[in-house]
């Protein structure tokens, strides 16, 4: 089915403070190791390796402390090879899909923890062939007195700068989310507002591969209106084109190398030209377990994905043929570093 249906053109609270957390131990399940090099099972379930890691994709998984499980960040290579818990945490811990600095030396993940929204970021390095995150450090932070939701994050691939989208919600009868798009340095500070819609709620947020413009997704009803749409805005945050469907827009992720967005909507996973009069192309039918937070390789011949199921692991789909197989067996929200 045809989604596209029209196209037009067109008080934080703030910390850049370190958090002094422990990064992961070598995961628990994985053997133990009495040494270098470590020894673990790789996610095909083959036989012992050794450490060899290229990090390529982060996701979100949980990782056992004794008998406490915590929220985790994990790495893994292209294959689904080498994957590492980086860093854990009870308060920052999980959250939205993640997003790698352009030079892929850094991640940062947005996320909410009882009413207390943040973003987040984590250094990421290979030592002696194993994955290693620094530190956690945040980059904006709310109170639940600032009513305001951070949704999900996008380092910029050319730039210091992050992008996120946040709805400010207004406690009245009936409730009234102005949801907005923000950038602000990587390294803290005061963020910048650049574009709001008060009739749209913002959910995905992508950069272009040269930096210049955003895409947002949005998708809900507003006043008994529903809406969903892709805006396409310059770096500055004008609005130069949107993009119109007939079901609600989930994550987004533009191409490495082109024009082209992947998208989730009604369960399938779609990729769409943002240039004028481009409609959607169908990659994978999600079926029941459906299909969120596409994130392309960076050659833009693949699209990692995972599923709405609890744990679904992270699967790759070929763009050309739709071909899919799983690459990883648990973990949510991958996310491709760019090269």
């Amino acid at each position: 089915m045809n989604q596209l249906l029209s196209r037009r053109i067109g008080g934080f609270l703030l910390a850049a403070s370190l958090i002094s957390l422990a990064a992961c131990q070598q995961d628990p399940s994985s053997p133990t190791s009495s040494g270098t090099p470590f020894a673990f099972k790789n996610s095909a379930g083959g036989g012992s390796i050794t450490w060899n890691a290229h990090p390529e994709i982060a996701y979100h998984g949980d990782t056992t402390i004794g008998k406490t499980s915590y929220p985790a960040i994990y790495v893994m290579d292209s294959t689904g090879a080498n994957w590492k818990c980086i860093s854990y945490s009870a308060t920052y811990g999980g959250g939205n899909q993640p997003s790698w600095s352009g030079d892929g030396s850094a991640i940062c993940w947005s996320g909410g923890n009882g009413g207390n929204f943040y973003i987040a970021k984590i250094g990421v390095s290979v030592v002696n062939g194993v994955p290693t995150g620094t530190a956690i450090s945040t980059i904006v932070t709310t109170v639940p007195t600032d009513s305001i939701n951070i949704n999900q994050c996008a380092w910029s691939p050319t730039a210091s700068t992050i992008a996120y989208t946040a709805t400010d919600i207004h406690h009245q009868s009936p409730m009234v989310n102005n949801t907005r798009l923000f950038v602000v340095s990587s390294n803290g500070g005061t963020p910048s507002l650049i574009y709001s819609h008060d009739s749209e709620t913002f959910r995905g947020v992508t950069w272009s591969p040269d930096g210049s413009k955003l895409a947002i997704s949005s998708g809900g009803r507003h006043h008994g209106v529903t809406t969903n749409s892709i805006f396409i805005v310059s770096s500055s945050g004008t609005l130069l084109d949107s993009i119109g469907f007939s079901a609600s827009v989930g994550n987004i992720d533009w191409s490495r190398t082109s024009g082209k967005i992947a998208y989730c909507a009604s369960s399938n996973l779609y990729t769409i030209d943002t240039a004028a009069g481009s409609s959607p192309t169908l990659i994978l039918s999600g079926g029941t377990n459906g299909v969120q937070s596409p994130s392309w390789s960076p050659t833009d011949w693949k699209i990692a994905y995972s599923t709405s199921v609890t744990n679904s692991g992270t699967r790759v789909v070929q763009v050309s043929s739709g071909s899919h197989s799983q690459i990883h067996t648990t973990g949510l929200l991958p996310a491709w570093k760019r090269n």
